[in-house]
């Protein structure tokens, strides 16, 4: 899938029935002092264009481990991965890190934000590593942070903006490259109840969009805020669901940006 230029987070529409993500037998396994530890025991999975995926489960389960193979943050021990239509499996690390910085937006539980930047300076900075020019990174970030209803607070250094804000310009730097996918780590896990349905909200916009999101979270009420979840078991897919629309909100931006 080809990023358009135009808009923050906005993509070409994707080809019917195209897929972001395919894997096929992925596992993982650590050592721990004597013993052998598997993360991931053979996961087959298949993400759609425009899909907002939730994979849930109990901690250990092997979340986090997955999305840092989806991210290219780490090899598989065995097992295939293909992103956007590309294997990316056993790429070297130079590779590695050319695709997480053009073609995978990342949002964690921790905000990641550079302390001494501006919000738009933050969001600015995965563009200044792909070398794009000064102008072109501005656009692109203010655009990107009035996506997620912020850019008033574009000149705001982190410890001025709330929890929610700051989640919210971590948001925005992962659209400001025009991802393949967006990939997010158990993103409401540090923000209370009210700011994480803001947040949950903004993603909602942002998949209306047509942006690709796959989200790790333990919660089923946050995991029903996607469109199809996959419950992960002991390192294994252990079912999956497709979400009612009943049990999806509407986005709307009816709150304040205060959160």
């Amino acid at each position: 899938m080809t990023p358009d230029r135009t808009g923050a987070g906005a993509v070409n529409p994707p080809a019917e029935n195209a897929f972001v993500i395919r894997t096929a037998q992925l596992r993982m396994r650590f050592d721990h002092g004597e013993a052998e530890v598997a993360a991931l025991r053979g996961v087959d999975l298949a993400v759609r264009a425009g899909e907002f995926l939730c994979v849930m489960g109990p901690s250990g389960s092997g979340k986090t481990t997955l999305l840092s193979i989806l991210g290219c943050l780490a090899r598989p021990t065995d097992g295939d991965y293909q992103l956007a239509g590309k294997n990316v499996t056993y790429v070297d690390e130079r590779e590695a890190a050319r695709v997480r910085r053009e073609r995978i937006g990342f949002v964690f539980q921790g905000f990641s934000l550079v302390a001494r930047s501006t919000a738009l300076q933050n969001v600015e900075l995965p563009l200044a590593y792909a070398h794009v020019s000064p102008s072109e990174r501005r656009d692109r970030a203010l655009a990107a942070l009035s996506a997620v209803g912020l850019v008033d607070r574009a000149d705001h250094l982190p410890n001025q903006l709330t929890d929610g804000q700051q989640q919210r310009v971590a948001v925005a730097r992962a659209l400001v490259i025009r991802p393949d996918v967006v990939l997010a780590d158990e993103p409401t896990a540090n923000l209370d109840a009210d700011t994480a349905e803001r947040l949950l909200d903004v993603l909602g916009e942002v998949h209306a969009g047509g942006v690709t999101i796959v989200m790790a979270t333990q919660v089923r009420e946050v995991a029903e805020r996607g469109s199809r979840i996959v419950h992960l078991l002991d390192g294994r897919i252990d079912a999956e669901e497709q979400v009612a629309v009943s049990f999806r909100r509407v986005a709307g931006r009816s709150g304040s940006s205060t959160t």
